[in-house]
């Protein structure tokens, strides 16, 4: 029989693929300066300070509707007492909304009997200036006052506040002594009505009057 083919020589290996080139490495470059840091913001200004409070504006007792032993001294805030019986004064300034504060330093000399109502008067109640504005007048509502007398709940160097305040509902009137928490004394202030300050006394004593706040200085010292 026939001999078989020969068989084919054994392929070769494949050859390795060629290396890859090496990258080539970019360009040298100086390193540029360093970067500045970002600005800082400005510094905050201090907050600024609260207003001033306005300065107390004093308040001028009306020389028209001065009951008999007043005195109104020049500058109108003043007044002096000085007879046994009732009379009353009333002040210039009249108020129909928002709210005021009247502050009224007491000031009687030392050892004399003296008695005092400090409050507000609506402008529609008669003027009782030869009485009491508060005990004389027919509606309670239209006058509202604090009384005291003979060594009561204030004296010589005491600061009455009167604190009406005409935008609240119910309106409201109220009193503080020398700067102390306001203590309601009626919430049927009657509307329509235009108030100011009254003072009645009876006996030797004056009454120094402001609106706004108390006034700054110190009592003034008992007269001799």
């Amino acid at each position: 029989p026939p001999s078989p083919p020969p068989s084919p020589p054994p392929s070769p290996p494949p050859s390795p693929p060629p290396p890859s080139p090496s990258p080539t490495p970019p360009p040298y470059e100086p390193p540029g300066p360093a970067p500045h840091p970002p600005p800082s913001p400005p510094p905050r200004p201090p907050p600024s300070p609260p207003p001033p409070s306005p300065p107390p504006s004093p308040v001028h007792f009306d020389a028209a509707d001065l009951g008999r032993g007043f005195t109104l001294e020049s500058d109108g805030k003043q007044l002096t007492h000085a007879t046994n019986f009732w009379s009353s004064a009333y002040g210039t300034d009249s108020h129909t909304s928002g709210t005021v504060s009247w502050y009224v330093t007491v000031s009687h000399p030392g050892g004399r009997f003296v008695e005092i109502i400090i409050g507000c008067a609506s402008r529609a109640a008669p003027r009782y200036t030869n009485t009491d504005f508060l005990y004389s007048g027919g509606n309670p509502d239209e006058q509202y006052g604090w009384y005291s007398g003979g060594g009561g709940a204030y004296g010589h160097g005491s600061i009455v506040g009167v604190h009406l305040n005409l935008d609240s509902s119910p309106r409201t009137v109220s009193f503080s002594l020398d700067g102390g928490d306001p203590i309601l004394l009626s919430n049927q202030v009657p509307t329509g009505r235009e108030w100011t300050l009254a003072v009645a006394s009876y006996g030797t004593g004056s009454v120094t009057a402001w609106t706004g706040l108390p006034p700054p200085s110190p009592p003034p010292p008992s007269p001799p």
